[in-house]
């Protein structure tokens, strides 16, 4: 997801009257998910909550922060305001977002891209650039599976290209970094799994993990929520909370944001 995370004063009154004028529509349970879902979502929503967990406990200005899937760099430059002393490292392996990343880095020097996709080893892969790029992924499309459910967001998830990335583990990535890491941030559509099990390293010295969950099947061997969550709580992370983010029809549950804390860094 891309978004301008900026606070906006204006558009939250306009927000609150909105609300006013409609309430009367509101009436209707369903015509209410549907206009809550419709023009009430706000896609840095969890990115707003993480902040407000974190600023709960307490952690070093020189813990690192990891943006794993950073995309065009919006949430590396939103962790770089958030966090002005720490050092952010933005993985991305779709060659089509290296010139947004290249210009957030330039105005952060604290933000450092790397190239490659992290996984459960060292090497090169298929990545799969779909037509709608935030898809694009290390998994392919189940495109099987989204013709048969006449989805529709079929069109936007085909296949544009196939490139061949670098690959590598999270540990092997910070096997000379000492330190520790206050933030793991994962979107990466169903790969997260593989980029965790290569990491139980680095999992071991971070405070708090944010990663999407999917509950789809829209990508082949993709890791499905319950899968991210055992590993995570096999590791000492306990959930904080989950933020929904996009729902079939407004009504079925796709995907959502889960916050982790680790339990031996960060009590409660």
């Amino acid at each position: 997801m891309i978004f301008e995370l900026k606070y906006n004063p204006m558009k939250s009154i306009l927000d609150i009257l909105l609300k006013i004028y409609l309430y009367p529509l509101t009436q209707s349970v369903r015509l209410k998910r549907y206009i809550l879902d419709t023009y009430f979502t706000d896609p840095s929503h969890h990115l707003h909550q993480l902040i407000r967990i974190i600023q709960t406990g307490r952690y070093s200005k020189n813990d690192i922060i990891i943006d794993i899937g950073a995309a065009d760099g919006s949430v590396s430059a939103f962790f770089a305001k958030q966090f002005p002393e720490h050092s952010i490292f933005s993985f991305e392996p779709n060659p089509d977002w290296q010139s947004s990343l290249e210009k957030k880095s330039k105005h952060n020097p604290q933000i450092h891209i790397r190239n490659i996709a992290l996984t459960r080893m060292q090497g090169e892969m298929p990545f799969y650039i779909t037509i709608n790029s935030v898809s694009s992924s290390l998994k392919k499309i189940n495109k099987p599976l989204l013709e048969l459910q006449k989805h529709p967001h079929l069109k936007i998830l085909g296949l544009q290209k196939e490139v061949l990335v670098k690959t590598n583990t999270l540990d092997n990535e910070f096997r000379d970094y000492e330190g520790d890491v206050l933030l793991i941030k994962l979107d990466t559509q169903g790969a997260e799994l593989d980029i965790l099990s290569g990491g139980s390293k680095t999992l071991a010295r971070t405070r708090y993990v944010l990663t999407e969950m999917q509950n789809h099947g829209f990508y082949i061997d993709a890791a499905p929520y319950y899968a991210v969550d055992s590993y995570l709580r096999e590791k000492g992370f306990v959930l904080v909370d989950l933020i929904p983010s996009t729902r079939r029809n407004g009504i079925w549950l796709h995907e959502f944001d889960a916050i982790y804390r680790n339990a031996s860094l960060v009590p409660e």
